[in-house]
C-alpha cells in the first residue's frame, strides 16, 4: 500500500512540474510576442487611411506608411463621359501625394495579440492628400470631354426644311457631350482629395455637368410654327383670269409656296416678299398684254392679216395690290381662289386682247369702221393727222372716255367739238363740221389734222352713241 502512495506522489509531482513548464512557456511566447509587437501592429491587422487598406501584421508604422505612399503613388482618377470618352489624371499628372501628420504609431496594445490573433485587429491612419493645383488645371483644362474640338456643343430642336410629300418635320434636340468646366472641375478636385478612383457618367449626369439645348421639340413657338409651315404647306391658291368669255386658272401648291417661307423663333413664319413678286412677274408675263413693244396680229376688214405694233391698250396687272391680296391669302393657309386686280382690261386673254368688237381706222384708206361681236356694223369716211409733222399713230388704244361739247384749242387752231372720244392721250375722234370732204389723200397734205381723227358730224355722233369708255381702237397703215 505504501508503494503505491509512493508511486502516485511521484506522479503527481512530475505532472505539477510539466504544467508549471507549459505555463512558463505561454509565459514566455505571450511576454515575447508583445516584447516584439512593442512598435509593430499586431498579428492580423489591417490598416485604413481611405486611400486603400493594408495588411500590417508585424509591420511598423513606418512600413505601412511606405506602403500607403506606393499605392497613393499609382493613383488614377478615370473620368467617364458621354459617346464612350474617357480621361485619365494619374498621380503623377498632378503631383499627388499623402502625408502623415505626425508619427502615428499602432494604437492597440500590444499585449492584446493574442485577441488579434483570434478576432483579428483594424486601425485607421489619417493623412492628407496634397497636389499641384496648377497642374491639375492644367490636367482638366487637356481632358478630351472638354476639348471644344472633340466635343459636340447641343443642337437644338429645329424645324426641318420641307419635304416633298410630307411637309415640315419637328427635328428633335440634341444634347450632345460638351461639358460644363465650371462643374466638372470642383467634381475632379473632390475626387482627387477623398481618392475616387473615378467619375461615372451617372456622376456627371447627376451633376448636370454638360451644357443643354435652349429650345427642345416641346417648345410652344416652334410647334406654332411648325404647324402654320404645314398649314401652308399643304394648301392651294387659284387665280382666275375670267375675261368673261373664258377662263383660265393658274394653281400656286403649297408645295412652291413653302420655297417662300421664313421662320424664327421671333418674327414667326413669314413669306418672302421677293419670291410672291417673282410669282406676280410670271402671271404678268403671261396674261398682260398691256405695252408699246407687244405684237399682234389683226386681220383688216379688207382681208389682210397685218402685225400691229404700239398702243396703251391690253391688259395691265396691278401687281402691288395682286401681290398683297396673294400674301395675305398665303398667310391665312387656306385653300383660296383669287381674282387678280388690274390696272387696266381688255376685252380677252391672248395675243388678240382687242376681241371682237372694237373700232378699226385704216389711215391709208382713211376709214373708220365699227365692230360689235365680230360684225360691222357701222362705216365712215375720217381725216387723220398729217403724215409729214402729226401723223397720227398706230397701235392698239382704248377709249379713255366720252365727252360732249369739247373746245379744241391749239397753237393754231380753236374750234368746238360736239363729239369727243380720246384714245391716245390727246389724239381721240371728233367731229370736224369745218371740213367739207372726207377720206382720200387730203390727209397726206396741210390739210391733214394735228393727229386727231376727224369724222363727219353724223358719223361721229353714231360713233359716239355705239362705243364707251375701254372700247378698242386699233389703228394702222397698210
Amino acid at each position: 500500500m505504501a508503494g503505491r502512495r509512493k508511486q502516485r506522489g511521484k506522479k503527481s509531482h512530475k505532472g505539477l512540474i510539466a504544467l508549471g513548464i507549459i505555463v512558463l512557456l505561454v509565459a514566455a511566447v505571450y511576454i515575447g510576442g508583445a516584447v516584439y509587437l512593442k512598435d509593430k501592429y499586431l498579428f492580423k491587422t489591417s490598416v485604413s487611411t481611405g486611400i486603400a487598406e493594408v495588411d500590417a501584421s508585424g509591420k511598423t508604422a513606418e512600413e505601412v506608411k511606405t506602403e500607403f505612399q506606393k499605392i497613393a503613388d499609382q493613383y488614377q482618377l478615370t473620368i467617364h463621359s458621354r459617346e464612350g470618352i474617357t480621361d485619365v489624371i494619374t498621380a503623377a499628372d498632378i503631383d499627388r501625394k499623402v502625408i502623415f501628420d505626425g508619427v502615428q504609431e499602432p494604437q492597440t496594445s500590444p499585449w492584446k495579440w493574442p485577441v488579434a490573433l483570434v478576432k483579428g485587429n483594424h486601425e485607421e491612419l489619417t493623412p492628407t492628400v496634397v497636389y499641384d493645383k496648377d497642374k491639375l488645371a492644367q490636367a482638366i483644362a487637356s481632358m478630351t470631354c472638354l476639348d471644344e474640338t472633340k466635343t459636340k456643343e447641343p443642337e437644338d430642336a429645329y424645324i426641318s426644311d420641307y419635304i416633298e410629300g410630307v411637309g415640315y418635320e419637328m427635328v428633335p434636340e440634341k444634347e450632345n457631350n460638351h461639358m460644363l468646366a465650371e462643374v466638372v472641375t470642383p467634381m475632379i478636385e473632390q475626387a482627387v482629395m477623398d481618392t475616387d478612383t473615378e467619375i461615372t457618367e451617372d456622376d456627371l449626369e447627376k451633376a448636370d455637368a454638360y451644357t443643354h439645348p435652349e429650345v427642345y421639340s416641346d417648345n410652344e413657338i416652334l410647334n406654332a410654327n411648325l404647324e402654320k409651315l404645314n398649314k401652308i404647306a399643304h394648301m392651294t391658291i387659284t387665280h382666275k383670269f375670267d375675261d368673261g368669255k373664258n377662263v383660265y386658272t393658274e394653281t400656286l401648291p403649297g408645295s412652291r409656296i413653302a420655297g417662300w417661307l421664313v421662320h424664327d423663333m421671333e418674327k414667326g413664319v413669314r413669306v418672302r416678299d421677293a419670291k410672291v413678286q417673282e410669282y406676280i412677274e410670271e402671271l404678268d408675263k403671261k396674261y398682260d398684254t398691256y405695252g408699246i413693244g407687244l405684237a399682234r396680229k389683226f386681220k383688216t376688214s379688207w382681208g389682210r392679216t397685218i402685225t400691229i405694233r404700239g398702243g396703251n391698250y391690253g391688259w395691265r396687272l396691278n401687281q402691288v395690290d395682286t401681290k398683297a391680296e396673294l400674301k395675305k391669302a398665303i398667310m391665312a393657309g387656306e385653300d383660296c381662289e383669287l381674282e387678280p386686280i388690274y390696272l387696266q382690261r381688255a376685252n380677252r386673254f391672248g395675243e388678240q386682247d382687242y376681241g371682237d368688237t372694237y373700232v378699226e381706222i385704216n389711215i391709208t384708206r382713211q376709214t373708220v369702221k365699227v365692230y360689235q361681236n365680230g360684225k360691222n356694223t357701222y362705216s365712215c369716211l375720217c381725216v387723220t393727222g398729217r403724215e409729214y409733222d402729226h401723223a397720227t399713230p398706230s397701235g392698239v388704244y382704248f377709249i379713255n372716255y366720252k365727252k360732249r361739247d369739247q373746245q379744241m384749242v391749239g397753237q393754231d387752231y380753236d374750234v368746238m367739238t360736239s363729239y369727243w372720244m380720246p384714245f391716245n392721250l390727246n389724239i381721240g375722234m371728233h367731229d370736224a363740221t369745218w371740213r367739207s370732204s372726207f377720206g382720200g389723200s387730203i390727209y397726206k397734205t396741210v390739210n391733214g389734222t394735228h393727229g386727231c381723227v376727224n369724222l363727219p358730224l353724223a358719223s361721229a355722233k353714231k360713233i359716239y352713241g355705239i362705243v364707251s369708255a375701254g372700247w378698242p381702237v386699233i389703228v394702222y397703215r397698210e
